[in-house]
């Protein structure tokens, strides 16, 4: 299911804007050298591997359905046994946009507003499921993927029976969008969602310099990068 286009409209040609993001990408791969991977697995049969995958304008983050934790199971009673779960935070209002506007562009950006969580349920693995965008695949341990999973849970909004707020159908595929916790802002985007949710987890990046999909990405790669650096040393 190729979504690599997905709300790609709002890609700007500028080349000011392009230099820019190498500014930041530079950041990102100084930054992040810098942390260590932390909750290291003590061995293969307590790894799980998580996908990150890149939509242009928002980096999303998978899970395998079989590692929710308690904390996170009470997502599973709206979906049909999937293999994967996408999740995503953001703006209310932008991320449920049929149609984006300059309008809500700005209002997102420029005054802190309601957030929503993004919920999808995969049938099968995501580098098939989204051919057409970036999937990089990072490897957490059993602790790092018990924060990780709490700190996701912690991102939606509960009604006073501890139950989800849900809202309406999601973006593609069997997918829902759920009350989020949090405001949203200018600097706390869907992108430092993606990127603090990957700290919490272990993975050496910064939520700071990730405001766009490109710096979670880069951040992500060089993560990747230093987990096999160091295990070829070993």
């Amino acid at each position: 299911m190729a979504l690599n286009g997905w709300k790609s409209n709002l890609r700007p040609h500028l080349s000011r804007r392009h230099l820019g993001g190498l500014c930041i990408a530079y950041l990102c791969l100084c930054s992040s050298s810098f942390k260590p991977w932390g909750f290291s697995p003590l061995s293969r049969a307590e790894q799980t591997t998580i996908f990150v995958v890149n939509h242009g304008w928002h980096a999303g983050l998978v899970i395998p359905a079989n590692v929710l934790g308690h904390k996170l199971e009470v997502i599973s009673p709206y979906f049909d046994s999937p293999a994967f779960y996408e999740l995503g935070w953001g703006d209310s209002g932008f991320y449920q946009a049929e149609e984006i506007t300059a309008g809500l562009v700005a209002k997102a950006l420029l005054w802190p507003s309601e957030s929503v969580m993004h919920v999808v349920a995969l049938p099968m693995e995501p580098v098939s499921y989204f051919s057409g965008s970036e999937v990089v695949a990072l490897t957490l341990s059993s602790e790092g993927v018990k924060r990780l999973t709490a700190r996701i849970a912690a991102s939606f909004k509960y009604d006073s029976n501890g139950r989800l707020e849900k809202m309406r159908p999601g973006l593609y595929g069997q997918s829902l969008f759920f009350v989020g916790a949090g405001t949203y802002h200018g600097f706390n985007t869907c992108n430092s969602w993606t990127a603090n949710v990957l700290a919490s987890g272990g993975v050496p990046i910064d939520d700071w310099l990730s405001l766009t999909s490109g710096s979670v990405m880069v951040q992500t790669r060089q993560a990747l990068l230093a987990i096999k650096s160091a295990r070829v040393a070993k």
